[in-house]
């Protein structure tokens, strides 16, 4: 099994075990550093801000579920971690989370002849986010041509 393939099957077992504690599973990582095998967890509450006793929670929760279920047959190091007020924006929740906030658009083509934008998120479906500009043009952008996008705070 290749790697990503590997994340995938990881990622379809944890999800919902994650999702039964109340929790959103934001990304997760497994990797080799030198001898070192680390699997990670970003999470974060449906509506934003994990605590450190829910990562505590969750590490425990998941590390018992790994050694029962011999899920890694080489020793690990096991994060699990907020992904930070300013993390980027990645899918329909995240931009669900941020309406009608300020957020900033890096793209990877031109929309209104620019590359980044600026401006009030005042929709987000599963193709494309709607913003109003802070010159009050309003924009649609696909999720596809989005290279980075972020909350300003």
């Amino acid at each position: 099994m290749n790697p990503q393939e590997r994340i995938l099957q990881l990622r379809n077992i944890f999800e919902p075990l994650i999702q039964e504690k109340g929790f959103e599973l934001v990304d997760m990582k497994l990797y080799q550093r030198g001898i070192e095998t680390f699997l990670t967890f970003l999470v974060d509450m449906p509506e934003g801000g994990i605590s450190l006793a829910g990562c505590t929670l969750l590490n425990r929760e998941i590390r018992d579920f790994v050694d029962k279920n011999a899920l890694l047959a080489e020793p690990y190091n096991l994060e699990v971690s907020s992904p930070g007020i300013d993390r980027n924006l990645v899918t329909e929740n995240d931009f669900l989370r941020v309406l009608n906030r300020k957020i900033r658009v890096f793209l990877r083509g031109p929309v209104c002849g620019k590359l980044e934008l600026t401006g009030c998120l005042i929709g987000s479906d599963q193709e494309k986010i709607d913003l109003e500009l802070d010159n009050g043009e309003k924009a649609s952008i696909l999720l596809g041509n989005i290279n980075k996008a972020r909350n300003i705070f």
